[in-house]
């Protein structure tokens, strides 16, 4: 899984009703990418003739309100089911998905 460089613009965000991130955290983090950069990249999957953001979506709405035209990614290829889950994956290790997320995403998969 390579790093590449991508438009911000191709970035499909759809999987962020998965993900709760308030004005203060996207503030924190455009603070650290002004200050450092962008030190990991986010991770999308090919959409056609777009990428679904998967994981960073608060890098990614940091930079895109930082108005960056281009973003660092790993790119994954996984359908809609395998890309929820992933988001779960992801997430698991740091704890960073409250209750409601997960089910958001359990149920989602479900249906």
């Amino acid at each position: 899984m390579s790093v590449q460089t991508i438009p911000v613009a191709s970035i499909d965000d759809s999987y962020s009703c998965f993900r709760l991130t308030s004005p203060a955290q996207i503030s924190t983090m455009q603070q650290s990418l002004a200050a450092s950069g962008q030190l990991h990249p986010v991770i999308v999957c090919p959409g056609g003739s777009t990428y679904r953001l998967v994981d960073g979506f608060k890098r990614f709405y940091a930079a895109r309100a930082l108005g960056w035209e281009n973003i660092d990614v790993r790119t994954l290829e996984a359908d809609h089911v395998t890309a929820k889950v992933m988001i779960m994956v992801y997430n698991s290790h740091s704890g960073s998905l409250v209750n409601y997320e997960q089910a958001s995403i359990v149920y989602s998969l479900s249906r």
